[in-house]
């Protein structure tokens, strides 16, 4: 979120030049970002598991599902950063394209190497890695548009990180601050309850990440209907 604020108000002083160099930098960050990610995921995972301590049965699936999902750690960021970008620069049919595919690509593919192919949660784990690859694929073609004015020119301030994580910082620690509670609430299950209800929170979490979607709904249609 940060570099597409810093790239929009690049753009908005009509300073393309800094507006190369911003989106330049964001890829550069968002490869780091996806490689650190990849690297604390994959070293990480068995601490991680160590600390909930639950059933031998759901640690072993859990290794099977990272097998192939700590390669949608790698590639989610430069996905999240290609998405928001294309789309600022007025390529929504892209955007949204690609966004289908994040969901019904994600399940389609999840499901045919899940079931099809009797692949189990390795199958899913694998449909989830293909769904980013697809999206990043269709965001690519927006720089074959003649539309595109995104360009990248190799770049890296200090100055701009601080500003990166300035204007980033509310999504980002909203994302940080879920990822906390799902962690916290997993462990108090397994020790309450045990691991035999996880399942009952994971529902609990959709559920409340949908109604989080309709709420948004809601909430843009409240002055429009003032207005009418």
């Amino acid at each position: 979120a940060g570099a597409e604020y810093q790239h929009n108000f690049a753009v908005g002083r009509t300073d393309r030049k800094h507006a190369d160099e911003i989106f330049g930098m964001s890829l550069l960050i968002s490869f780091s970002a996806g490689i650190s990610i990849f690297l604390i995921g994959t070293f990480g995972i068995d601490l991680y598991l160590k600390f909930l301590s639950p059933d031998p049965k759901i640690i072993f699936y859990v290794h099977e599902y990272f097998t192939y999902f700590k390669f949608v750690l790698l590639l989610s960021p430069l996905s999240t950063l290609l998405n928001g970008m294309v789309y600022n620069d007025g390529d929504e049919l892209i955007a949204n394209a690609a966004n289908f595919m994040n969901i019904i690509g994600n399940v389609i593919f999840s499901i045919l190497f899940a079931f099809y192919f009797k692949m189990g949660i390795v199958g899913i784990a694998l449909g989830t890695v293909l769904k980013e690859i697809f999206s990043i694929a269709i965001l690519s073609c927006h720089f074959l548009k003649k539309s595109n004015s995104l360009g990248v020119r190799l770049f890296f301030s200090f100055k701009d990180l601080l500003r990166f994580v300035k204007y980033g910082f509310v999504d980002s620690g909203m994302f940080l601050m879920w990822g906390i509670l799902m962690f916290a609430l997993n462990k108090l299950v397994i020790a309450r309850f045990g691991s035999f209800y996880l399942p009952v929170l994971s529902v609990a979490f959709a559920m409340i990440e949908i109604s989080v979607v309709f709420d948004g709904i809601g909430t843009a249609i409240i002055p429009l209907a003032g207005v009418y």
